[in-house]
């Protein structure tokens, strides 16, 4: 491997290994909303509702930097 790629390669490694842990954190906000007390009281569906937004919005951004990233290497 060249020494000029070395970055990027670091950069994909890192944005995978932070990728894995907002899909995880994503598909458990999914599953708290499936939550039928959690459906019956609207202020944790909405704190709830808004974390998945805040993590939905990350995994689009490291989605992006991945996709550049990729075409870079």
């Amino acid at each position: 491997m060249a020494l000029d790629q070395q970055p990027a390669v670091l950069a994909l490694a890192s944005l995978r290994l932070r990728l894995g842990d907002d899909i995880k954190e994503f598909q458990c906000a999914q599953r708290m909303l499936m939550r039928k007390a959690v459906l019956q009281d609207e202020l944790q569906w909405n704190v709830i509702w808004q974390g998945k937004s805040v993590i939905s919005a990350r995994l689009v951004q490291r989605l992006q930097r991945l996709g550049g990233l990729m075409g870079a290497w």
